[in-house]
């Protein structure tokens, strides 16, 4: 059980292991999708009521941005807003593959090694101290829990998703559809099928928001989450400069004075030493960073993240 208050902030690297795309892969995905002009995945979009030549413009102006990321891309040309999430869900949802997270025959998947740091009673469950923060429009860590804890404790899966509720999971930039089996609006089950009906589903639970707004419920949910912390650990994380920004400057904010007594961790799997003292600036030199070799999993293995520490 985690006992102390430990709040991951997880980037798209923490979803990679389990068959899902960079930001950068995602972007040329769709772009290279949509240069067909008789894809599957062109067809898609076009049964979602979006007309060829909306469809044309958005890719060609996508391609030539040379943007990281859809995102990134979508929160300076909001006028491609609505076709940009139903892409975005389109892409996504095929990734969703139940197989994906299931044991690996190679090792550990660093979500199976979290399980077993916050595994205990079901009755205890809930007690783990544990909240995630993730950029990611993924389900996987939801559902990855949702499966473990019902077959090792013969669960219902109302049960189960009642305890993988239990701990908070703030997407805060929104998710492909809300979890499964706990009665809430725009449920849609994990899987990898992709029907228009789907993509509407998965993309209106997708937010973009404008460069200088982080004023949320979830980024609100999320200041407040690392404000009260003892660990707070990016895995897997970019460390784009706004949205370290929108996470970091108005807890800075509420923590005034505390500010200096609070140091964060982060993976940082092929960040390079010229990069990192932009990253280091970011958190004024509070982040202590993995190395270029780490991944998620081995990061968690190397580091005493799950210690609670004075320093």
């Amino acid at each position: 059980m985690i006992e102390f208050p430990t709040v991951f902030i997880l980037g798209a690297g923490a979803s990679l292991p389990f068959g899902f795309p960079s930001g950068r892969s995602l972007v040329t995905d769709i772009c290279r999708d949509l240069g067909n002009l008789h894809s599957e995945f062109k067809l898609k979009l076009q049964k979602c009521d979006f007309d060829e030549d909306l469809i044309v413009r958005f890719r060609k102006e996508l391609h030539f941005s040379m943007q990281p990321s859809v995102d990134l891309f979508l929160e300076k040309r909001p006028e491609y807003l609505e076709i940009g999430k139903a892409a975005i869900a389109a892409a996504l949802i095929a990734y969703e593959n139940p197989n994906s997270l299931g044991r690996k025959e190679d090792g550990l998947s660093w979500y199976e090694y979290l399980f077993a740091k916050l595994e205990t009673s079901p009755e205890e469950f809930s007690q783990n101290k544990l909240a995630i923060i993730t950029f990611n429009y993924d389900r996987s860590l939801e559902y990855f829990l949702f499966v473990a804890l019902r077959h090792t404790y013969d669960l219902k899966e109302n049960e189960a998703a009642k305890l993988v509720h239990s701990i908070p999971i703030i997407h805060v930039y929104g998710q492909l559809g809300a979890f499964p089996f706990l009665g809430l609006d725009n449920e849609r089950y994990y899987t990898p099928e992709v029907k228009p009906e789907l993509i509407k589903i998965a993309a209106s639970g997708i937010r973009i928001i404008s460069e200088d707004a982080a004023d949320t419920p979830e980024f609100t949910q999320a200041h407040d989450l690392i404000a009260k912390a003892k660990v707070v650990c990016f895995l897997g994380f970019g460390f784009h400069t706004e949205n370290v920004k929108r996470l970091i400057t108005k807890v800075q904010q509420q923590l005034d004075t505390n500010w200096n007594f609070r140091t964060f961790d982060g993976s940082a799997y092929d960040i390079k030493e010229g990069e990192r003292p932009l990253i280091s600036h970011l958190f004024k030199g509070r982040i202590k960073l993995g190395n270029e070799d780490e991944d998620v999993l081995n990061y968690l293995r190397r580091n005493q993240i799950f210690l609670h520490r004075t320093d």
